[in-house]
């Protein structure tokens, strides 16, 4: 019995953290991203956000070429 439940526990653990998606940082952004912003003006700085497919937002801003993350979008949301 306790080998059933040890089994059991271990093959939930496995499941809950099997399916994590990966986290980005913005030194290793993937290819596949949606970017929108606005920018321009007299001094032509853009500052534009990127949705990545795991919701991660992340915010470039072009004058001190700077790369934030900004936090996350509900899995809702991107379906939409």
């Amino acid at each position: 019995m306790k080998t059933n439940f040890q089994t059991l526990l271990f093959g939930l653990l496995i499941t809950a953290f099997g399916c994590k998606s990966q986290h980005y940082t913005p030194e290793n952004l993937p290819t596949h991203q949606l970017v929108f912003g606005d920018g321009g003006g007299f001094t032509g700085a853009t500052t534009e956000y990127i949705l990545l497919e795991n919701g991660q937002v992340f915010k470039r801003y072009s004058l001190d070429k700077s790369t934030l993350e900004m936090g996350t979008v509900k899995n809702a949301l991107l379906k939409t």
